[in-house]
């Protein structure tokens, strides 16, 4: 993933995802928020949903669901 990709995921800019960035994305946002990341999650699908974006949700509860599980200590992919 290139800097500028990661940048414009961040600021919450619709992207399609490979599978490799939804999970550097959760590693990057539990690395940056510790536990407050499910928040952070919960805020992005928050506001997609107001604005109906719904590319951006569905990317941002892929994240959502990939972070669930790796708190669960399930299966990474």
């Amino acid at each position: 993933m290139t800097w500028a990709r990661a940048v414009r995921i961040i600021l919450g800019m619709s992207v399609a995802l490979s599978e490799w960035e939804l999970w550097a994305q959760v590693h990057l946002l539990r690395r940056l928020h510790g536990d407050g990341a499910v928040r952070i999650i919960a805020d992005r699908i928050g506001e997609f949903l107001l604005a109906g974006d719904e590319g951006s949700v569905r990317t941002w509860r892929a994240i959502e669901d990939r972070l669930g599980k790796l708190n669960r200590g399930g299966s990474l992919h």
